[in-house]
């Protein structure tokens, strides 16, 4: 085998491997099937290469032309769909006809020359096709794109310089034949490794997307804002600055999932998504954190309380009136309040699960005035819970007593480091005397229940007592909540008698 005969067979076997490799790769978008033109391509050019390997005739010269044709306006259609462009078959086709037409008429009568000015002619046209669909119409554009670019502005210049240089300096031009011979291996493995590239950045693009983000509104989801929560925390200790934390309930919107169905539903929730992105300025991370629940964080609402205070009020109030304008959908015009907890973010804040506490228990309680409320943290208002809900009649007595202990905590009225462990004791009790008396009854509790029970009774034993008042107030109204919860859940029939 002569050495011209190992080169082209190199070439052949390097196309072959980037065949092979593009049949790895998975478009993330399957309609387009472009990968099918992409690895297609690569084959058809490792047999234009190959024939070269062997004694060459004049029909497999032909036929080594043809497919090497077929190659760059196959990558051309691959590029096309690559972009998600609607391709021009008919004038791809005539002009790869034309092409092949030529190559063919100019290898018949031996004019080398004519046969490299027509390649100098029919690639700058599909490669230059190729580069402006990259770089002008390819809407998810990664770096491996702008490579690819380059590489088909680079291979035009070749091909027209050479065309130019055999015209004006046949001397120089036969002085570069050598050195040209590794253009097209170079193309190859560049254009195909990076062809491989872009369809791995865009995967791993569209799995950072699909973890970091929710899925119906496009904000971002529970995990990134809680990620971006965590990053702010540092921030506001060394500027000295306030933020702030916004959680969003919308008020009626079950019945709405009851009466109209849940694609009527979810259609409010884009509306809604789509209203916050459009007016929130883009130093403030939205996400939705889950059912109708939404959180806006903000990263500096100033150096002081009150200007931290007036400015996520304001934003508040901004959020309320995007809902105020009507939601047609499918025919429906929907108006729907939220209601709105608001936390303030200082810079001695630290602990980011317990200033997402406050914030939660901030919108709940908003949630429980009337529509449209929005509630600070700091105005929490001593939370009446009545314990006579949870539970049996023949209980009453102790729910009654825990009651009493509550308010006075909550109060202030008895101090917290003698009150709690009293709390603490007077729950299990009551949990036990509910368990014996609906034994008593003749209707026990259930399994479910009674875990409940102990879960209740452990949440209450890890609040730490040493922590400050604000942070004390927080976790009783979490174990509060809790417990509102549990009544909700086994909710009994007061009518009961022992």
């Amino acid at each position: 085998m002569s050495s011209d005969q190992t080169y082209y067979l190199t070439i052949a076997l390097i196309n072959l491997v980037l065949a092979f490799a593009g049949t790895r790769i998975k478009n993330t978008d399957e309609s387009t099937k472009s990968t099918q033109f992409l690895f297609g391509s690569f084959y058809v050019f490792t047999i234009s290469w190959f024939l070269y390997s062997l004694e060459l005739t004049l029909f497999t010269e032909i036929l080594s032309a043809i497919l090497s044709s077929m190659f760059v306006w196959g990558i051309t259609v691959f590029s096309f769909k690559r972009c998600k462009i609607r391709t021009p078959l008919k004038s791809i086709t005539s002009l790869f006809s034309l092409n092949i037409i030529l190559q063919s008429y100019f290898i018949l009568n031996n004019d080398k020359s004519a046969l490299l000015h027509t390649s100098s002619l029919f690639i700058p046209i599909a490669f230059g096709l190729c580069a402006y669909l990259f770089l002008k119409k390819k809407a998810d554009r990664n770096p491996s794109d702008m490579i690819i670019v380059y590489t088909y502005i680079v291979m035009i210049i070749i091909v027209i310089s050479r065309s130019v240089l055999l015209e004006i300096s046949p001397e120089t031009f036969g002085m570069t034949m050598a050195s040209t011979q590794v253009i097209w291996p170079i193309f190859s493995v560049i254009s195909g490794i990076f062809f491989l590239l872009s369809f791995t950045e865009e995967a791993q693009k569209k799995l950072i997307a699909e973890s970091t983000t929710d899925t119906l509104t496009g904000l971002f989801n529970r995990r990134m804002f809680d990620e971006k929560f965590k990053r702010l925390l540092p921030s506001l200790s060394h500027g000295k600055h306030y933020g702030a934390l916004l959680y969003i309930d919308l008020d009626g919107f079950k019945p709405i999932n009851d009466k109209y169905g849940h694609n009527i539903g979810d259609k409010v929730l884009v509306e809604f998504g789509v209203r916050l992105n459009h007016s929130l300025r883009d130093e403030e991370v939205i996400a939705r954190i889950g059912g109708d629940e939404f959180a806006i964080l903000i990263k500096n609402t100033g150096q002081n309380k009150t200007s931290a205070y007036q400015c996520a009020y304001a934003l508040a109030q901004r959020v309320q009136r995007l809902m105020k304008e009507d939601i047609d959908i499918s025919g429906f015009k929907l108006q729907i309040d939220c209601s709105i907890g608001v936390h303030i973010l200082t810079p001695q804040a630290t602990d980011a699960e317990l200033e997402i506490k406050a914030a939660d228990a901030a919108m709940y309680q908003a949630k429980k005035r009337l529509h449209n409320s929005i509630v600070f943290s700091e105005n929490l208002s001593p939370y009446k819970y009545n314990l006579a809900k949870i539970g049996i009649t023949e209980t009453g007595s102790d729910r009654q007593e825990i009651d009493n202990l509550l308010f006075s905590l909550l109060d202030k009225q008895i101090d917290i480091a003698s009150g709690f462990p009293q709390l603490i004791q007077m729950v299990s009790s009551y949990f036990k005397d509910e368990v014996a008396a609906s034994k008593k009854m003749q209707s026990n509790l259930s399994k479910e229940q009674r875990i409940d029970h102990i879960e209740l009774l452990d949440s209450l034993q890890k609040i730490n007592i040493r922590n400050n008042d604000y942070t004390m107030l927080k976790n009783l109204l979490s174990f509060i909540k809790q417990l509102e919860m549990h009544n909700q859940k086994y909710k009994h029939d007061e009518s009961i008698k022992a």
